[in-house]
C-alpha cells in the first residue's frame, strides 16, 4: 500500500505550538501592537474549503450571541467564504489579517456571534 503524503498538512505546525482555548478568553496578538480577546478558538490550519466555514458555522451557532470566535485557517478562500457567512447568518466579521507562520500564510478571523434568528 502506498503512503501518501500532504505537503500542505506538512506544513502546518503541531498543535502544541498553537494558541488553544481551554475554558478561558484566548489572547492572540496577530498584528504589532493589536490584541484581540476571543472566547474559543477554531484551528482549521490545513483544511482545505469548506471545511472551515462549515466547521466555523458549527461552532458558531453552539456559541451564545456576543462571544467571539477565533478562526486561523491556511486555505485562501477563507478570506472570501468566511465574510460571507458572517454576512448571511448575522455575526460581524470584527477583524481580518494573515501573517506568515510554520512557513505558510495563516489567516486570522475574529468573528462576534450575531444574535438568535427566528426560524
Amino acid at each position: 500500500m502506498p503512503i501518501i503524503f500532504c505537503f500542505k498538512k506538512a506544513l502546518a505546525a503541531p498543535k502544541s505550538n498553537r494558541v488553544q482555548a481551554r475554558g478561558r478568553p484566548t489572547s492572540l496578538n496577530l498584528r504589532k501592537g493589536i490584541d484581540v480577546q476571543a472566547d474559543a478558538e477554531l484551528d482549521a490550519i490545513g483544511l482545505e474549503c469548506p471545511l472551515p466555514v462549515l466547521k466555523a458555522r458549527k461552532r458558531l451557532s453552539a456559541m451564545r450571541p456576543g462571544t467571539r470566535l477565533l478562526v486561523l485557517a491556511t486555505d485562501p478562500m477563507a478570506a472570501i467564504d468566511l465574510p460571507h457567512l458572517c454576512t448571511e447568518d448575522g455575526h460581524r466579521l470584527l477583524s481580518r489579517t494573515s501573517e506568515e507562520r510554520y512557513g505558510t500564510t495563516v489567516l486570522a478571523f475574529l468573528v462576534e456571534r450575531g444574535p438568535d434568528r427566528a426560524a
